[in-house]
């Protein structure tokens, strides 16, 4: 059974027929949808390597670089979580 898909999809949407389009139209998505959510993953593991490479702990401004690095992990997580649908 498919997961349900997290309420912030259709929350801005007034009728049940809005809702029903959108959610017809995103579980019609899934390709795209499954290729996105494949970037964000790559594009985190992508980070995540390169924070810990030892000439990343040179920079002097090594603190705010990791909490760059953090509000995109951040970001991402929030967008993993819309997309989770997609992992059944």
């Amino acid at each position: 059974m498919p997961k349900a898909l997290a309420i912030e999809w259709t929350k801005h949407l007034k009728t049940r027929e809005e809702k029903d389009g959108l959610t017809d139209l995103i579980n019609n998505s899934t390709t795209v949808l499954t290729r996105l959510r494949d970037m964000i993953r790559q594009g985190g593991q992508a980070d995540t390597r390169a924070s810990l490479k030892p000439e990343a702990f040179d920079n002097p401004n090594w603190a705010n670089k990791q909490a760059f690095i953090m509000g995109k992990q951040y970001r991402d997580a929030q967008l993993l979580q819309l997309l989770s649908f997609l992992d059944h």
